[in-house]
């Protein structure tokens, strides 16, 4: 009973702090995950770029990617930014890698302009102080990414419809099954039982703002199902085979049968009859 009760609490805890981190804002999730420093220098370098002042960026541009007119390049990029000062600037995504001796840092920005939002994506070489700007890339946009990527239920196709009903179907099963089977009758290795019942396996997912599709076969997930977004990405609907709780329940009459002629073969529970 003591073993029964702390498995129990450590689920509680775990679904306590699933909650939790969930009700964070993913701004200041990601903000944890930054480097601050090189994420201003970032910002600095767009900013310049945005304001037209050029001469301090051109030097630090990759001769490969600008090619040999880097500020020409430079006043294309500018024109995709309004006039006007941002309302608001925050960084949806970052990345860091490391490869012989030099770092490498990319950066993505949201700018929020009265009208339009611009996306500009910047990556650089930092080796020693020496920074070295490898790509740039900038979109302006009718709204905000966390406008576009929003979890709605308006004007989706029904496959988008089929795959969140099975996947909402294949979570709900599998949890019935799982409290199922820790009331019933198994032989063997129950506790295996239970978690070979909360796996789905493969996955067939789409994404919530494209549409698009696409399938694993060497995959499980926890529960037979997930609907995840990336900070600021689209929406990602998953679910998987529920093949554990489907062999349970295949098998549950026949545990059942075992079970009934295991008491009626015990002693105490024979019955003797006068001819």
């Amino acid at each position: 009973m003591t073993n029964i009760r702390s498995q129990w609490t450590s689920v509680a805890a775990l679904i306590v702090a699933t909650c939790l981190l969930a009700a964070c804002n993913q701004q200041t999730v990601l903000n944890a995950f930054i480097p601050q420093q090189q994420a201003g220098e970032a910002r600095h370098l767009l900013d310049e770029i945005r304001a037209g002042n050029t001469s301090d960026v051109v030097p630090r541009t990759d001769t490969e990617y600008f090619g040999k007119n880097p500020a020409a390049l430079l006043i294309q990029i500018q024109k995709y930014f309004p006039s006007e000062q941002p309302k608001s600037v925050k960084i949806i995504d970052s990345s860091v890698s490391t490869s012989g001796g030099q770092t490498q840092y990319g950066f993505r920005f949201e700018y929020e302009f009265s009208h339009a939002w611009v996306i500009a994506e910047i990556v650089f070489v930092q080796k020693g102080g020496q920074i070295t700007i490898m790509g740039m890339h900038v979109l302006r946009m009718p709204q905000s990414l966390e406008q576009l990527n929003a979890f709605n239920l308006t004007h989706k196709t029904p496959f988008e419809y089929a795959v969140l009903a099975l996947a909402i179907f294949t979570s709900c099963f599998i949890l019935f099954s799982a409290v199922m089977a820790f009331g019933s009758y198994i032989p063997r290795r129950k506790w295996l039982w239970i978690i070979f019942i909360l796996l789905g396996f493969g996955q067939l997912s789409v994404n919530w703002t494209t549409g698009a599709a696409s399938y694993s076969i060497l995959s499980f997930e926890l529960f037979g199902a997930m609907a995840a977004s990336k900070f600021y990405g689209p929406w990602i609907i998953s679910f998987g085979v529920p093949l554990g709780a489907i062999l349970f329940w295949r098998r549950r009459n026949v545990w059942r049968s075992m079970k009934a002629d295991s008491q009626a073969a015990t002693p105490g529970n024979e019955t003797i009859s006068s001819g």
